[in-house]
């Protein structure tokens, strides 16, 4: 990673990126480094984000709303259908769901070509305990929008 910041000073200091950097960008770019790797954050997000790609999976075996799931680290996806055979996508349902989501503190976003996917894309320190409170109202918002509009439940 200091490899990649140090190229990026070397060609700031030549001048071929205009809107670049200076030394004090440099010296906040290696300290994020250091915090990066003194933290271990991507092992974290790793392990978290895979915590919760199975919690997504187990939600999908519940919930007939849940297409697909997917993802990688901290960035996933949960993809809303109306049906999974058709897989006519969701994206009424996704709104009200990002809405509810929100009304609780935990913004997720809308995202994919028919607006039905719901994004995660947390700050690296996102933890165990948040991946359980998301898991948890995700969860309960899903089951009251699947009876609300007349899904009938998998369990």
């Amino acid at each position: 990673m200091r490899a990649i910041a140090a190229s990026s000073l070397r060609l700031v200091s030549v001048g071929i990126i205009a809107y670049g950097g200076n030394p004090v960008s440099g010296a906040v770019a290696n300290a994020v480094m250091d915090v990066i790797e003194d933290e271990q954050l991507q092992a974290h997000a790793h392990a978290v984000g895979n915590e919760l790609l199975d919690g997504y999976r187990e939600l999908m075996k519940r919930h007939i709303l849940i297409g697909d799931v997917r993802g990688s680290g901290l960035m996933l996806g949960i993809d809303l259908v109306m049906d999974r055979e058709t897989r006519e996508p969701a994206t009424d349902i996704a709104g009200q769901l990002i809405h509810r989501m929100k009304d609780a503190f935990i913004l997720v976003s809308q995202d994919g070509p028919a607006n039905n996917v719901i994004k995660l894309k947390p700050p690296m320190c996102f933890s165990s305990d948040d991946a359980k409170l998301l898991l948890g109202k995700l969860d309960e918002f899903l089951g009251d929008l699947e009876r609300e509009n007349g899904f009938k439940a998998l369990n």
